[in-house]
């Protein structure tokens, strides 16, 4: 049986889901860029629907009116991006957001909202939203927008751009403090290390761990590489400010 394509029936208020002879099917490969678009003004999403409809590139797959309407949409019609508000009734933009994370609903959303508080952006940006426009923004841009998404990259107005890469930093220092250096090594490379702290040769330390110093000399090239140290005395201070450079067991 042909899998079943229609969209579903719009509300009243709104738009058709796309002109006349504009349906594609799905996995079709010139289907083009299927956008939802989620909003509770009645005119944004009218406004959205002409702009994007004048794209031969792009398609309204749907429309919804709050952030629960859009989670059930982008379920059943997994739209390319969704140009989604974030001030909604029911369940705002920022819950919305989460909800798909949760589902596991692969969607680019674009947020397209009044100014909103640069902090309130960063929020939905770290809740998985991948753009920002705000609503006076020049209608040309948004076109741009939605197939920048689609391929996969950010679109983030200028005046944010400082803000994003703060977070990213921020984002990165975070995880490198939950990775500590000695937590890329193995329990036998610290056995080596702690008996390098204590001046043990490359012999010595195969003759105290009963392993051939070829092997040992493979752990030692190991540790260099992943503690990024250009020799065995500075793997000796990284030791004893790491607290290995204790009795050997």
């Amino acid at each position: 049986m042909a899998p079943d394509t229609r969209v579903p029936e719009p509300r009243p208020d709104d738009p058709p889901a796309s002109e006349p002879g504009r349906v594609w099917p799905r996995g079709e490969s010139s289907r083009p860029i299927g956008v939802l678009i989620v909003d509770d003004d009645p005119l944004v999403r009218t406004l959205l629907s002409e702009i994007v409809n004048r794209e031969s590139d792009i398609a309204i797959l749907g429309c919804a009116t709050d952030g629960l309407d859009a989670v059930t949409k982008a379920v059943e019609l997994r739209p390319n991006v969704i140009l989604m508000d974030l001030a909604m009734p029911r369940l705002d933009g920022l819950a919305a957001l989460a909800r798909l994370a949760e589902l596991d609903v692969p969607a680019n959303v674009l947020i397209f909202t009044q100014d909103a508080d640069e902090e309130l952006v960063m929020q939905a940006v770290r809740s998985g939203a991948k753009g920002y426009m705000p609503k006076d923004t020049p209608v040309h841009r948004i076109p741009k927008a939605i197939r920048a998404l689609a391929a996969g990259e950010a679109w983030v107005e200028r005046r944010l751009t400082g803000r994003v890469f703060e977070e990213l930093a921020r984002m990165a220092r975070q995880l490198a403090s939950h990775c500590s250096p000695e937590s890329l090594l193995s329990e036998r490379e610290k056995e080596v290390i702690r008996l390098i702290a204590c001046g043990k040769t490359n012999t010595e330390i195969a003759s105290h761990l009963f392993l051939s110093p070829h092997t040992v000399k493979s752990h030692v090239s190991h540790i260099l590489q992943k503690l990024e140290l250009p020799n065995r005395t500075e793997v000796a201070i990284f030791a004893v400010r790491a607290g290995l450079a204790d009795t050997p067991r």
